[in-house]
């Protein structure tokens, strides 16, 4: 009778902690609500706390133990109780045990915790839905979401006919959904058997996916991968393409079904992905991490035939250390040099000035056509021999080692070296 809720659905009234010798008791108000706005009352064994002129305190009823003493603050819109116990290193199980004389019924999520006491520790299946179903018909999310599991799940019989309980179900869903825009209670609806209809199933999981709800894009990409079965082209090759985006995203979000079914498409080449056993081994093993359940639940593959497909995979992939460069011998025929063809020049031998080149008119920077257009052509730049470029190197090397070694061996004040120096400088 468990259900597990995701922190989506931890939506209560308020919140609670303790130490052992005191307890703190927050909930959020709307902006622009002071002091004065606020209704707390409390007793040595009761509280009622809440906004000034509304139905319904936010918490009320009886303590399960008693106070001595407590005082509370309002600060960034969050008002804070502080309580102290009358007797320290008392541990209480919950915080409100009842109604109170002054009420004939707790709030909602006082009820609800009443609820999880009777079904976890009390172990009082009846008490625990009796609970559940107030807590759940004034509004609270958790209690919704647990009644529609109860229901579903058959734990819990509606009165008169016992075929109504997905209809009975689906109400409390509906009420999470308008109450909250509950994404969990989307999936939840979208999932449940009586939804047959897959356009509505992919609307409800859409809206979820919207509220970044990792489940929902689960869902989506189940149903892209389904609808990819059904279709050809580049209908089906959309549809695996969406499959795909959307459990990639979810598995961003650390969602562990996502995370399988990926850990598949790549271990066999599906939805239009390439085979790569690497990239499904990274899939599955996040999948074993977030949730060992799904091992079970999709028949994850051995260890040793992922080791076996993975070295597969790498004896597949090309490696660069096979690669060589081939290198021809000497005795072979040098490959023909291209070179680049250098426009003519049409140089005036009459001109003044021989540095200037005239250039022809067809080898013009710019000319203009027949329209008025200028056109633009790249003007030749200078073409450098590679002999010539070797050969002036080599001579600066010449110069400069003849140089090092007249300033090692010989003496600093000798007058063959003053004459050798000055000749290293005249040249």
């Amino acid at each position: 009778m468990t259900l597990s809720l995701s922190p989506f659905g931890a939506r209560s009234t308020y919140n609670w902690g303790q130490t052992a010798e005191t307890i703190d008791i927050t909930f959020p108000v709307a902006h622009g609500v002071s002091a004065k706005d606020i209704s707390i009352t409390i007793t040595s064994n009761s509280i009622q706390a809440g906004l000034k002129g509304s139905e319904s305190f936010v918490v009320q009823g009886l303590f399960w133990g008693d106070i001595a003493d407590s005082l509370w603050q309002l600060e960034s819109n969050i008002v804070t109780i502080h309580l102290d116990k009358s007797r320290q290193n008392e541990q209480w199980p919950f915080l409100i045990r009842g109604p109170s004389a002054q009420t004939e019924k707790v709030d909602p999520t006082s009820e609800f915790e009443l609820g999880k006491y009777a079904e976890f520790s009390e172990l009082d299946d009846e008490k625990a839905a009796a609970h559940y179903q107030s807590a759940a018909k004034r509004g609270h999310l958790l209690a919704q979401l647990k009644m529609a599991h109860l229901l579903t799940a058959g734990f819990l019989k509606p009165t008169g006919d016992t075929s109504q309980a997905d209809a009975e179900a689906r109400l409390y869903l509906d009420m999470a959904i308008m109450m909250h825009d509950s994404p969990e209670a989307m999936v939840f609806l979208a999932n449940m058997s009586f939804t047959a209809d897959n356009q509505k199933r992919k609307w409800l999981a859409e809206a979820a996916a919207r509220l970044d709800y990792p489940p929902a894009m689960y869902l989506l990409g189940k149903h892209e991968a389904d609808l990819a079965k059904s279709k050809s082209g580049d209908e089906k090759k959309q549809a695996e393409r969406e499959a795909v985006r959307w459990w990639r995203k979810a598995a961003i979000m650390d969602e562990a079904r996502s995370c399988a079914e990926l850990g598949f498409v790549f271990l066999n080449g599906l939805l239009g992905e390439k085979k790569d056993a690497r990239e499904a081994e990274k899939y599955f093993n996040k999948a074993r991490r977030l949730d060992p359940s799904v091992v079970k639940e999709f028949r994850f593959p051995s260890v040793q035939e992922m080791e076996s497909a993975v070295a597969q995979s790498d004896r597949q992939r090309p490696s660069t250390a096979n690669m060589s460069i081939q290198i021809p011998d000497d005795d072979e025929k040098p490959l023909k040099k291209k070179t680049a063809s250098v426009p003519d020049f049409d140089i005036d031998s009459n001109s003044s000035n021989s540095s200037s080149p005239k250039v022809s008119p067809q080898h013009s920077p710019r000319r203009r056509s027949a329209r008025g257009h200028a056109h633009h052509t790249r003007q030749p730049g200078p073409v450098f021999s590679g002999a010539l470029l070797g050969g002036a190197i080599a001579a600066v090397g010449v110069v400069f080692g003849a140089f090092l070694l007249h300033k090692i061996i010989s003496p600093a004040n000798s007058a063959a070296s003053s004459g050798y120096s000055a000749r290293f400088t005249d040249l």
